[in-house]
């Protein structure tokens, strides 16, 4: 939608949007798959999980019970930080980020104090096996569906002596890989696409950095949660970010 005489301005795409640069894990939902995408917003780094679960997406039936959380520099570094040191542990690991902010209700009103908006879990399982969720703090009673790091579906790793690969052993290698590749495109796209938000000006259009993911969060439920240890969780493939996929078939 355009305003005025200003036209509608293009968003630059980037290979965060590609098909393969996002991870896929079993929905809530029988025979359905949920995804988690990166992705840049204006220089904002951004997680966007589709729970893909018809329940989950009754109230926004588009969106495929969407759950977007904005990270910030220090938030993105103490997600990169949490998985090193999920990867360098001997035994189960479990570290939580609670984003808490101002929520907004129509013309300049907001909630009186900090509410609970997302919260950004990063686990290594007691097999070895490393798994990410991001959960809708505000809903506790929405899908909480944990991701590991793994390769597109299908595929097989294994030694050099032709022995397959255990899920845990895939889920480090590609956690590192993770760390190694796709953390400098990330950050190298956020600092080239950075846009500087204005002071929010009375009566108009405006920045500031509030309400980060909170317009469009919803809640959470499913395995996982994030107690000390975990439980085990379902192994997960790496695959498409596009929303313009068919929900029941993996990447």
């Amino acid at each position: 939608m355009a305003y005025g005489n200003q036209p509608q301005q293009q968003r630059e795409y980037n290979i965060l949007d590609a098909r393969y640069s996002s991870m896929s894990a079993p929905s809530t939902q029988d025979g359905k798959w949920a995804s988690w995408k990166w992705g840049i917003n204006k220089g904002e780094i951004t997680i966007t999980v589709f729970t893909n679960d018809e329940k989950d997406s009754s109230t926004f039936p588009n969106e495929k019970g969407r759950i977007a959380a904005k990270l910030s520099p220090r938030q993105f570094g103490w997600f990169t930080a949490a998985l090193k040191t999920a990867l360098a542990a001997t035994g189960p690991y479990d570290a939580a980020y609670t984003h808490d902010d101002y929520k907004f209700f129509g013309q300049g009103k907001r909630s009186d104090t900090r509410l609970p908006i997302w919260t950004l879990l990063v686990r290594r399982l007691e097999d070895g096996k490393i798994v990410v969720m991001l959960m809708d703090a505000s809903k506790p009673d929405r899908p909480r569906i944990p991701f590991s790091f793994a390769p597109p579906l299908g595929a097989k790793l294994k030694t050099s002596g032709g022995v397959e690969m255990s899920e845990a052993q895939v889920s480090q290698l590609f956690a590192q890989g993770f760390l190694d590749t796709t953390v400098p495109m990330i950050t190298e796209l956020a600092i080239r696409m950075y846009e500087h938000r204005m002071p929010k000006q009375q009566g108009g259009q405006g920045g500031g950095y509030n309400n980060q993911g909170g317009g469009y969060n919803r809640g959470n439920q499913n395995q996982g949660g994030y107690q000390q240890g975990g439980g085990n969780a379902p192994a997960s493939a790496q695959g498409g970010g596009s929303t313009d996929y068919d929900s029941d078939i993996p990447f």
